[in-house]
């Protein structure tokens, strides 16, 4: 539901709160926005949208998008939230 906030564990200890912004059921897609956790000590904000396109036939083909703004520019890029990602989507 829009405007739920919902806690995440990831890579073990690693935490995130994150709120659903937006779902939009004609166009199959749903945003968040992370609100705390472990990512907010390196990044200002951090948003996923998530849309699912079904195939013809059977099944449906996933799209991740991810933006993020980092504190500062020594920061690497959110690998752990991107590998968290990808293992949701492994049968």
């Amino acid at each position: 539901m829009a405007g739920s906030e919902d806690p995440h564990r990831y890579e073990d200890k690693r935490v995130a709160k994150d709120l659903v912004k937006a779902i939009d059921d004609e166009n199959n897609s749903i945003a968040f926005k992370i609100l705390e956790g472990d990512l907010m000590e390196h990044y200002k904000n951090v948003r996923v949208t998530l849309k699912c396109n079904p195939k013809d036939g059977q099944g449906s083909v996933i799209h991740w998008t991810m933006e993020y703004e980092k504190r500062h520019d020594e920061i690497v890029d959110p690998h752990t939230l991107i590998e968290f990602v990808t293992n949701l989507q492994r049968p």
